[in-house]
């Protein structure tokens, strides 16, 4: 169980529309950001870049969410912010995360009006730095959902998702399957793949890893129909992870859990281990998160549970050589969700964790461990009536040292 730490920020008069923060540091020492426009604001992704860092976002207005990029120096000031989305074609886009073939093309995937998904390539290097092409993802169902995309050793990308028809016909329920698509380095579809374990579960796809042999490792949840002590029945998601080969087919498919709710969140390899993040729901007020290793057939090793009464969520986890860095939420000091940062060594030991919390809601949902051991975290920070993209530097054992001002504008 955890005893989570405070840190708080001088944050109480805080107004997005009537101050600016202002962080002031030196090179090296850490800081709180935040980016945004008069709509609401979320983080997704970040990027190591030339002399900097891409943010990845998205801002909701009224009538639309468009991707949202934000480039700054290496101390986190802003450079520059654009809207990659084409707004003029009134989509609705939610970007879930990017990756970088080269310092001149960066792969955005988004879901678009909840029946496609979209490839949005951009390069951050151009004078103009807007979308050079775009590519629409058309599965051929009702809806689709794509949850995370990741680079492939054939300077390719694999995408991870899922997809349903609303009606599959006559009582017959609809389910959600898995869906894994690959594409080549120019762009063109290599193979898709549709994983679904049985016709009348539940499976969804929400992390993916290259393994040897462009060997692709997909990782994600799937309903399973169990009985209690009591010889009844009943139906929970279990984390699940399947291995697919170089086009695709399932090599193995295994499935581990509790007669609690699991999902799985994110899936990497280091030193030639798995390791799995994962979601343990309770109750719809008591959360978990569970972390383990798998072995070379997907099955599961201790599984490593934190968190206390209330809600406890990883959306992210960073693997070195001298542990674990996870990055989420937890209502654990409030009443509200707080960011999330833990390190965990490998066996489950707590080294630290940390929280850092605004006027409501906050989420961590990418961290990244550089060479210097300093930790860097993107987020959404929550200012009551109005939600910001929020970039947190650390220092290697997760504390903030910094001083911050507000300035009043006219």
């Amino acid at each position: 169980m955890m005893n989570f730490t405070k840190i708080v920020l001088l944050l109480l008069l805080y107004s997005f529309t009537a101050c600016e923060t202002e962080t002031t540091y030196t090179p090296g020492e850490t800081f709180v950001k935040f980016y945004g426009t008069e709509s609401a604001e979320t983080g997704v992704d970040i990027l190591s870049i030339s002399n900097g860092f891409l943010l990845l976002g998205n801002t909701n207005s009224t009538t639309s969410t468009a991707a949202f990029l934000v480039e700054t120096d290496l101390f986190g000031n802003e450079k520059r912010q654009y809207i990659v989305s084409d707004t003029s074609a009134n989509n609705t886009d939610n970007a879930v995360g990017m990756v970088k073939l080269s310092e001149n093309n960066v792969v955005i995937l988004a879901n678009r009006n909840d029946s496609l998904g979209v490839l949005m390539y951009v390069d951050p290097q151009s004078e103009n730095r807007g979308t050079t092409s775009v590519t629409e993802i058309h599965p051929g169902y009702d809806q689709v959902v794509f949850n995370a995309i990741e680079s492939t050793s054939d300077g390719g990308v694999i995408i991870i998702g899922e997809v349903r028809n609303t009606s599959p016909g006559a009582g017959v329920e609809p389910q959600w399957d898995m869906i894994s698509i690959k594409y080549t380095s120019t762009g063109a579809l290599e193979w898709e793949k549709i994983q679904g374990f049985q016709p009348t579960a539940n499976d969804l796809g929400n992390s993916v890893v290259e393994g040897d042999n462009q060997n692709y490792y997909l990782f994600g949840a799937v309903d399973i129909k169990k009985v209690n002590d009591d010889n009844e029945e009943f139906i929970s998601s279990d984390m699940r992870t399947v291995r697919v080969n170089s086009v695709g087919d399932i090599v193995w498919d295994k499935y581990f859990g509790s007669s609690s709710n699991e999902l799985g969140i994110k899936i990497s390899s280091y030193a030639n281990t798995l390791y799995v993040l994962g979601d343990r729901q309770v109750s719809e007020t008591n959360r978990d998160i569970l972390f383990s290793s798998l072995d070379e057939n997907g099955d599961a090793g201790v599984l490593q549970e934190f968190g206390l009464s209330g809600i406890d969520r990883g959306r992210d986890m960073a693997l070195t050589n001298d542990g674990v860095y996870i990055v989420g939420s937890t209502d654990s000091d409030g009443i509200d969700e707080d960011i999330l940062l833990m390190k965990i060594s490998y066996t489950g030991e707590i080294f630290w964790q940390k929280t850092i919390g605004y006027e409501g809601p906050d989420y961590g949902r990418k961290v990244i461990v550089q060479n210097d051991k300093s930790i860097l975290v993107v987020g959404t920070a929550n200012f009551g009536n109005n939600t910001k993209i929020c970039f947190i530097k650390t220092d290697p054992n997760g504390s903030l040292s910094y001083q911050q001002t507000l300035t009043t504008t006219e």
